[in-house]
């Protein structure tokens, strides 16, 4: 690999790096690289589902919560995706026929395949969706854990989550179980520790600082297992104080937009990839000289081209999406809610036939 490509400047930790390697270029990947991106992402997801889960588990009989959370999270996921992939395939086929140079073009099965999240040919990206239905399981134990015993339910599971990551007879090297299911249990620690402690203390130290050690953990010298867990320690108290102590910056308008469109941003931006690229022959030598320069440089109009279609997105399909996974999952939830009712006044009325009797 040489200093001008992407895998040599992502790789390499900062104090391996030469001097007269692109330094400015490496502390830039550092801040924005897609790998921190998806390990927060996870966190996120493990503190957010386990306190929406942990909460019904108490109120609510376990196969009831389970099925209402699940109809509320594929309705959240998989409207904006599968009308993601419809248009990639759609645009990507026409654009071959049309213009043979643009050599991306995908097959029926792969589209299916894609939906599915077996596969990623139309969608890169969508593999961390693929993550995400597999942490259900995950997430689902660990709320009733959380939801039934607290602390010590979620110390129970983030114990359970480290024997399975760190013993290859329960992963059997599956990257899932490796890896990424332990910063599902790590979030929900996270929300679960962060209720017990004051705002005053959550806030001792600033986001910015817990952001910058995440970021510079893998930069330095240590063993890859430290590291490891010292980013899924940060990351679970980054995503704690923002999502308990928001600061000016997040509140913003433009953050709280940007948060807003984040989902259908992250899936879309991918189809503005695939059409760019599928004209790649035709790119001049210097931008595979420099991968990292053209690539930011080809960021920009496609950052400004996604930014108002995944607010489009947001608004008729994401939205609504979610609409109908409440609407659905309280239906659900009123059930359960009327049995029991019903149930109580059932045994109500067999009490006072019994005491009649007598």
């Amino acid at each position: 690999m040489t200093p001008d490509t992407i895998p040599f400047l992502v790789g390499t930790p900062l104090f391996k790096m030469e001097a007269s390697d692109p330094w400015i270029t490496k502390l830039w990947l550092t801040i924005f690289n897609g790998e921190s991106a998806v390990l927060l992402f996870f966190i996120l997801s493990g503190f957010v589902l386990t306190r929406s889960l942990a909460n019904d588990f108490r109120h609510y009989p376990v196969l009831t919560a389970t099925m209402a959370f699940m109809v509320r999270r594929l309705l959240r996921i998989f409207p904006s995706l599968l009308a993601c992939l419809i248009v990639i395939y759609a645009l990507s086929n026409a654009t071959h026929a049309l213009i043979p140079s643009a050599n991306i073009s995908f097959s029926g099965a792969q589209l299916l395949a894609n939906a599915a999240l077996i596969d990623f040919p139309l969608n890169g990206a969508t593999w961390t969706l693929q993550i995400e239905m597999l942490a259900i399981p995950v997430m689902i134990v660990a709320g009733l854990l959380i939801g039934r015993w607290g602390v010590a339910g979620a110390v129970a599971a983030l114990i359970a989550a480290l024997v399975v990551t760190r013993s290859g007879q329960l992963n059997f090297g599956f990257l899932f179980l490796v890896i990424f299911q332990f910063y599902f249990v790590a979030g929900a620690l996270a929300w679960v520790m962060v209720a017990r402690q004051s705002e005053e203390k959550r806030s001792l130290v600033p986001w910015w600082a817990i952001l910058a050690a995440f970021m510079i953990v893998n930069q330095l010298a240590i063993s890859p297992t430290l590291a490891f867990y010292l980013r899924a320690g940060l990351a679970g108290w980054l995503v704690a104080v923002l999502a308990t102590s928001p600061s000016r910056v997040l509140q913003h308008p433009a953050s709280v937009f940007l948060g807003k469109i984040s989902y259908s941003f992250y899936l879309w931006n991918v189809l503005f990839i695939n059409l760019l690229f599928s004209f790649r022959s035709d790119f001049p030598p210097w931008m595979a000289q420099h991968q990292t320069l053209s690539g930011m440089l080809l960021a920009i109009p496609i950052v400004i081209a996604t930014i108002p279609l995944a607010n489009f997105i947001y608004r008729y399909v994401e939205r609504p999406g979610m609409a109908l996974g409440k609407k659905w999952s309280d239906r659900i939830l009123a059930r359960s809610r009327e049995s029991r009712a019903s149930k109580g006044v059932e045994m109500t009325a067999a009490a006072n036939s019994a005491g009649n009797e007598h």
